[in-house]
């Protein structure tokens, strides 16, 4: 059917697609591919995300009907398979149900199973979600007869490329995995003034993020790990107080300044002055997994870019986000290292660009993710952590031109100093000589792509472009 014009959760993506569907099972999916096998089809989720992944002129397929949980249990314990149009937030109260639970989540859980697995979203302290997938449910064209089918993939070697495939090997009906036992995790807030130490904290709180606070020039470690004791009874209380104080009041405050009174003095005063006592200090709580590691930065919104680097690699990548900022809020003369990177990379304009143009008013928030083996996961390859850097702006649509230019100097310098790549599903400057660069087994994903969409149907400009390389362009 017709539509109108699509937007997503940041509003920097835009596009009308010729035709829309919504599918109510699996036979009407395939009905769809059937008449449009000709044409162009992209599955599109929560719209959740900051790249132009999902766009598309021609066929867009939202798969929100097709959102069952089936959970079965066998000789290894239980096995979940999901619809991918099921939204996490759905998928969690229907696991704990049957005191089950996910075993590892993100920050929000807004996004359909099948948008956070194909863009390896993560939490903090585990693997991406993507990783604990073992089996998927592909909606595709059979390479053979080009009739539309549905293929279950269990094969490990197709699975290091399905897992995370952002949407390249067909339109994911459904995602099988194994959840886990209902489990606890204790969480507590504290200051500190170096990386190092709220770095050596993760040996007793593995599951921990913490943040960075420009301005204040200091560190917030939110130490989580997991528990085998009590649901605290003032459990209630810390998620009305992280709720009404960090969830609502401080992204009020936050867009107060920044939408409101457009100033670029007082995130500074904030942060120095204000935003340190909304932190309720060493309160150790207890409460229900599900409860501790999501948030709602679904509640206002806002764009993000997010780089991962090495765990060796943060310390340094730390100091050059620092540097960064004051390079981009009033022009702070960088050290001669830096200025080596932009000389030696031509990324000297970049960067004068981008000076004195943008002030950053929110905490940088960052985590850790365990290593994987899929084969454009951010966290693919390797035997060391990744560490995954936020940098979100609350600026307005309209007003984002300085954002825009800081991301393009930090990704750029992060990637020439660290091969630092960036989230599929985020604000992402970077073109195909980058993800290549970034991603050794990019061939042979593209290999497994082909043999499940030779004609490439399930691919749309922006993934042509930048991750195959052909020609193609979407505009961000």
């Amino acid at each position: 059917m017709a539509t109108t014009s699509i937007k997503n959760f940041g509003e920097n993506v835009v596009f009308t697609p010729k035709n829309f569907y919504s599918p109510g099972n699996v036979g009407e999916l395939l009905d769809i591919l059937e008449r449009h096998r000709n044409e162009k089809v992209r599955a599109i989720g929560s719209r959740h995300s900051w790249s132009p992944i999902a766009q598309s002129s021609e066929i867009i397929i939202s798969l929100e009907k097709l959102d069952g949980v089936k959970v079965e249990y066998d000789e290894q314990g239980a096995v979940a398979t999901i619809g991918g149009g099921c939204q996490i937030k759905r998928l969690i109260a229907e696991l704990a149900k049957l005191d089950l639970a996910m075993p590892a989540l993100g920050l929000i859980s807004e996004q359909t199973i099948a948008g956070a697995t194909s863009t390896a979203t993560h939490g903090s302290g585990r693997h991406c979600l993507s990783h604990y997938l073992t089996a998927l449910h592909i909606a595709h064209y059979d390479p053979l007869t080009s009739s539309p089918t549905v293929s279950v993939i269990r094969d490990p070697d197709l699975l290091r490329a399905a897992k995370c495939a952002v949407g390249c090997m067909g339109i994911i009906v459904a995602v099988e995995l194994r959840p886990r036992t209902a489990f606890r995790i204790e969480e507590f807030l504290r200051f500190y003034t170096t990386l190092a130490e709220v770095v050596e904290k993760e040996a007793d709180y593995p599951l921990q993020q913490f943040y960075y606070l420009p301005w204040l020039d200091r560190y917030l470690g939110q130490h989580r790990r997991e528990t085998d004791r009590p649901r605290s009874w003032l459990a209630p209380l810390y998620r009305w107080y992280w709720y009404l104080v960090i969830d609502v009041g401080l992204h009020l405050a936050i867009k107060a300044i920044v939408q409101g009174l457009k100033s670029r003095r007082l995130p500074k005063v904030f942060f120095r002055s204000i935003a340190p006592f909304t932190v309720a200090r060493r309160w150790k709580v207890i409460d229900h997994s599900q409860e501790m590691l999501i948030m709602e930065h679904e509640l206002f919104r806002h764009l993000e870019i997010e780089l991962f680097v090495r765990r060796s690699e943060l310390g340094e990548a730390m100091e050059i986000t620092r540097q960064l900022l004051l390079w981009a809020d009033s022009s702070v003369p960088l050290p001669p290292q830096t200025e080596r990177i932009l000389d030696r990379h031509g990324l000297r304009t970049i960067a004068e660009k981008a000076a004195g143009r943008y002030t950053h008013h929110y905490p940088v928030c960052v985590r850790r993710i365990l290593p994987d083996n899929l084969l454009i996961s951010m966290t693919g390859g390797g035997n060391e952590d990744y560490y995954a850097i936020s940098f979100i702006t609350y600026d307005l649509p309209d007003q984002r031109d300085g954002f825009f230019r800081f991301a393009e100097l930090l990704s750029m310098v992060m990637f020439h100093r660290f091969n630092a790549r960036c989230h599929w599903g985020k604000y992402t400057p970077y073109h195909h000589p980058q993800i290549a660069a970034n991603y050794p087994e990019l061939q042979e994903f593209q290999q497994r792509c082909r043999q499940f969409d030779p004609d490439g149907h399930f691919q749309n400009a922006w993934v042509k472009s930048r991750i195959f390389g052909s020609s193609g362009s979407v505009n961000q």
